[in-house]
């Protein structure tokens, strides 16, 4: 059986579709958003006026990628996250990394393939400062865990300066290509109250990225295939970064929406809106996809 995304395409309006629903200019991108990402607000009785805000464009593989951020009339965030046109699923890089890490010999390659970008500049209620999507064409440790070709979307809530102090190198004790002081300080543990509930680190401390914590709970460490899950980024014993791990089996397949929520910590370091939800989606009228974090609370340091 053809499904409606195989019949667009083969029509010809996919990338009609990717064109039309991807510029902000254009007087359906806001209904799209509106339908879908916004819904959240509706079932809770929130009918106020919102605005959507978009971060400049980046190319990944065949397709666009880009940011946004969107925010009540009161300037809470509703929903941050990326979105992208189909045809990014097709046309990626097949060697393992881009290089721009060195592997020293004997440590796993590193980091993927990585695009950067900004959110956009309304989005100033945040706590996000920065973008990062590494896909991953051979996946990544564990090994028969995560090793299939997949994205990571890196959310991150420190200065992207920062990144700089996250080294590489070689160090005997890490599996990855960190120097020991690097190591070091990507293991450095989290204050109980910012440690969420399930997740342990496992040693993967990756140059410019940092620690990663995993639910050993989650279905893809008991038994199921991976599809998509939730980590949490941590270096000098601070929380750094939410990352959605998708499939790019799963988003092919996706027809319509997925929400999860996360399993968050009491307090965070720095006080505001958090989001403890993450969303997966694809628009079938524009051919296009998003990955994005809702659901915002208050919390506390």
């Amino acid at each position: 059986m053809v499904n409606r995304r195989t019949l667009l395409k083969a029509l010809g309006f996919g990338a009609f579709g990717s064109r039309f629903g991807f510029d902000t200019n254009r007087p359906a991108e806001l209904p799209l958003l509106a339908t879908s990402i916004l819904n959240e607000g509706a079932k809770k009785g929130n009918t106020s006026p919102s605005r959507t805000t978009f971060g400049p464009p980046a190319d990944v593989g065949d397709g666009v990628i880009r940011t946004f951020v969107t925010s009540a009339q009161s300037g809470k965030p509703l929903s941050v996250g990326v979105r992208f046109t189909a045809d990014m699923l097709s046309g990626l890089p097949t060697t393992t990394t881009d290089g721009t890490w060195e592997i020293p010999d004997g440590k796993t390659p590193c980091c993927g393939h990585e695009t950067v970008l900004a959110f956009p500049e309304g989005g100033k209620t945040i706590p996000f400062r920065w973008f990062m999507l590494n896909w991953n064409p051979d996946g990544h440790p564990p090994p028969d865990v995560y090793s299939v070709p997949h994205f990571d979307f890196h959310f991150y809530l420190m200065p992207r300066a920062k990144r700089d102090a996250i080294e590489n190198g070689y160090c005997p004790e890490a599996t990855t290509a960190v120097t020991c002081g690097t190591l070091e300080r990507g293991m450095e543990p989290l204050p109980p109250h910012q440690r969420p509930p399930e997740y342990e680190s496992l040693g993967a401390v990756e140059p410019g990225m940092g620690n990663h914590l995993m639910d050993r709970t989650a279905p893809e460490f008991n038994g199921e295939p991976f599809t998509h899950t939730f980590l949490w980024g941590t270096f000098d014993g601070e929380l750094i970064f939410f990352e959605p791990m998708v499939t790019r089996s799963f988003l092919r397949d996706l027809c319509t929406e997925t929400r999860v929520p996360v399993e968050m910590p009491s307090a965070f370091p720095e006080p505001g809106w958090y989001p403890t939800e993450y969303a997966l989606r694809y628009f079938d009228e524009w051919d296009t996809y998003s990955v994005s974090l809702e659901s915002f609370r208050w919390f506390e340091t």
